[in-house]
């Protein structure tokens, strides 16, 4: 999902030195559309597996899954919207946001998973 973004910014570069990317082949709207289904194919792997409890939410990151899904539904929200008349300026803002969201997402799951704890200086 991130993927997408990062070839779609760099389209009229690579498009001009003959560098093949997702976004030269497809174009910037289609690598875009491509981007945010597999952003929102990933959220849909993430319910299902985290509904059937399988690894690793069959502990305690189950629990912590419930304080991400703001995270995971932000992330869809704003490829939503960044899609529509995409510009560089726009896939770079999508770009800024998606890694601040993932990283957050990440850091508060691991928090979790390690039980709310942090090791002593």
């Amino acid at each position: 999902a991130l993927y997408a973004p990062t070839t779609a910014s760099d389209y009229a570069a690579d498009r001009t030195f003959g560098i093949r990317t997702m976004a030269v082949r497809l174009g910037v709207s289609r690598t875009l559309l491509v981007g945010f289904v597999f952003q929102v194919l990933s959220v849909v792997v993430l319910v299902f597996g985290w509904s059937q409890r399988w690894f690793p939410f069959d502990g305690p990151a189950y629990a912590g899954m419930g304080e991400l899904w703001p995270f995971l539904v932000l992330q869809v929200v704003f490829y939503a919207i960044f899609l529509r008349r995409a510009t560089v300026g726009k896939i770079w803002a999508l770009l800024l946001f998606l890694s601040i969201l993932q990283g957050l997402g990440v850091i508060l799951m691991l928090w979790r998973f390690v039980g709310q704890q942090a090791w002593a200086p």
